[in-house]
């Protein structure tokens, strides 16, 4: 286990990031717990630095929620250890890899297809398909697949008529249409491949240079009570170096571009395969009205819950399950399982849910709670295959106890502001409907 003055480490790298700092290897190294003499400890000190560098390079550094995505990654994957006397659980070294970059390819490939593109390149980064696999699943591809089409949807608002779907059967047929073109042969030429990449290489020659200027004009400095910062000449030779290579290994071969072609038509016909299972079985999820703010499109959520929970989520579980019908023995902390770092992902969201955007608190509430559902009802299964689910059960408890946690707080807040201020009793009434959900 970590010391207790790990957690002083960990700030500081939290208050770096957020004033777009770059800590040292040793801070990194103390903080992450990482151990340079092997290769998974030499993949997580460069995916932390690669995964900046992007970010950092791109100006791409803030969330929706105000927080710098590199810290949120950064979390993700620090907060089940460091906090290990609440969570019960860690993350091993390949899901901590998958905690620092699982969000580049939906950052930074912009489409379906560009999201897998970046999965592949950072497959051969660190010269694992595994982490490419396990990355196209963490990348939410089923809201990507229907992005281009996003402001037509957002267009039509029409009031809300509860059980009234239709709309969503004709949004449907637009987006199956549109992975038809993806899962085509001649879909994506190797030139817009290449440029993917380039776009994403730009990021980091740019971070580079950034660091470079910074230091000679001595603009990184150690502060005299606390070291926010300590990078010396060979600390930026060495990331310098480590992000220039990395940038090479991005570059996506005429055999690795076949090779991609065809996950990503397979991965379009899966997708494909959804919808069709969607409208046939009329999957269509309803949603609570009294939870929607004035100017959020009902069908617009609608089609986001059916495509996350009946499909990402249904896909990520059922990727587990897979894995467990083909396990062949081994500890828990020892067994990979990227359905545990997504908990992680939306535990760090619960954790930082935000109190005064209600559409965003509601949408992070409704995505864990189906994350925490999933999990609970896939437990017996893998049991069943002798897969150990110890680290995942504490890590789903742990979630709910976070999202209860944040709402009851809000709760008790909002309650007092209503009897000030009766503008606050609509506030109120959300997190009491959404307190009332069941978790289990």
């Amino acid at each position: 286990m970590l010391n207790p003055d790990i957690i002083d480490i960990e700030d500081i790298i939290s208050k770096n990031i957020h004033l777009h700092r770059l800590s040292s290897r040793n801070q990194i190294v103390k903080a992450m717990d990482i151990d340079l003499s092997t290769k998974p400890g030499k993949d997580i000190l460069l995916a932390f630095y690669l995964m900046t560098s992007i970010y950092e390079g791109s100006g791409e550094i803030i969330r929706r929620d105000g927080l710098p995505v590199i810290r949120h990654l950064y979390e993700t994957t620090t907060r089940p250890q460091h906090r290990f006397s609440e969570t019960g659980y860690c993350l091993n070294d390949e899901e901590t890899l998958l905690g620092l970059l699982h969000d580049l390819g939906e950052d930074f490939g912009v489409s379906f297809e560009g999201a897998m593109v970046i999965n592949h390149s950072l497959g051969q980064v660190f010269s694992s398909p595994k982490l490419e696999e396990m990355l196209n699943l963490l990348t939410d591809r089923y809201v990507l697949a229907w992005d281009p089409i996003l402001k037509e949807v957002q267009r039509d608002k029409p009031a809300f008529v509860p059980m009234e779907h239709t709309k969503i059967t004709h949004i449907l047929p637009c987006i199956k249409e549109r992975m038809k073109r993806v899962s085509a042969d001649d879909y994506l030429p190797k030139s817009t491949v290449d440029h993917i990449i380039d776009r994403t290489r730009d990021h980091i020659k740019k971070f580079i240079a950034g660091l470079n200027f910074l230091y000679e004009h001595k603009e990184y400095q150690v502060h005299e009570n606390m070291s926010i910062i300590s990078l010396d000449k060979d600390d930026l030779e060495e990331i310098s170096i480590l992000l220039s290579e990395a940038g090479e290994k991005m570059r996506i071969s005429q055999a690795g571009y076949k090779s991609l072609r065809q996950e990503i038509k397979e991965s379009a016909l899966n997708i494909l395969g959804s919808i069709d299972s969607i409208i046939r079985e009329e999957k269509i999820r309803c949603i609570d009205p009294s939870l929607l703010t004035f100017n959020e499109s009902p069908y617009l959520t609608i089609l986001n819950k059916t495509f996350y929970l009946d499909g990402y989520v249904k896909d990520l579980a059922e990727a587990v399950k897979s894995y467990a019908r083909k396990f062949k023995g081994g500890t828990d902390i020892g067994t990979t399982n990227p359905y545990i770092v997504k908990i992680a992902d939306s535990t760090d969201n619960a954790s930082n849910l935000p109190k005064d955007n209600p559409m965003s608190a509601t949408r992070i509430f409704r995505k864990s709670r189906g994350i925490c559902l999933a999990s609970l009802n896939s437990f017996s299964e893998l049991e069943r295959y002798g897969f150990p689910t110890g680290r995942m059960r504490n890590a789903t408890l742990y979630l709910i106890e976070r999202l209860i946690s944040k709402i009851g707080l809000y709760l008790d807040q909002a309650r007092m502001d209503a009897d000030v201020d009766t503008l606050y009793s609509r506030m109120l009434d959300r997190l009491e409907i959404l307190l009332s959900k069941d978790m289990m």
